[in-house]
């Protein structure tokens, strides 16, 4: 009975539940006599503001004993009332979890612009190693360029100087023959 009582106050679109009690005791297991049950039925209802209706909406005392029918258990009118004054929890959970959402959204959206940030300082720091790399062959090129004439330079003034060593040593060799 709690139960339903939980489900009828919780689902405000459902306004009744149909339910048939003479046949409620075997499946729920109870044991016992069925004037105890119809009892306990009636001061059930009683301690969670339930109502009960005939399947043509017309009030039914339970007092009078239990149908062997179905009956439409309900929430009583003043206390469905007193329940709709109260702010609906739903409600508050929806702003709870809408708050808790856009913080959520804050957050994310600052993590993904630090990683946007982090992202491209890795990229510049990338295109300036690529630049500095680039710069560096440059200059190697360069100085290869300029030491590969330097090379024949040297090569040349070494040939110059073995041929003029040459020369001075054919002169010699001239000269001393003259002599």
């Amino acid at each position: 009975m709690k139960l339903l009582a939980l489900h009828l106050i919780f689902s405000r679109n459902l306004p009744y539940v149909h339910i048939n009690f003479s046949g409620l005791m075997l499946p729920l297991g109870l044991k016992g006599e069925f004037t105890d049950f119809e009892r306990n039925v009636v001061i059930a209802c009683e301690t969670l503001h339930l109502t009960t209706q005939d399947v043509f909406a017309q009030p039914f005392d339970l007092h009078l004993g239990i149908p062997d029918e179905m009956l439409c258990l309900c929430l009583e009118p003043e206390f469905r009332k007193s329940l709709s004054t109260h702010e609906d929890f739903r409600k508050r959970f929806l702003k709870n979890a809408a708050s808790r959402l856009q913080e959520l959204k804050k957050t994310s959206a600052e993590i993904q612009e630090k990683e946007e940030k982090k992202k491209q300082r890795q990229l510049k720091r990338k295109q300036a190693r690529e630049a500095a790399k680039a710069e560096k062959e440059v200059a190697k090129a360069k100085s290869k360029k300029e030491s590969a004439p330097a090379k024949k330079s040297c090569a040349r003034k070494s040939t110059e100087k073995k041929t003029k060593t040459a020369d001075k040593a054919v002169e010699k060799n001239t000269s001393s023959k003259k002599k």
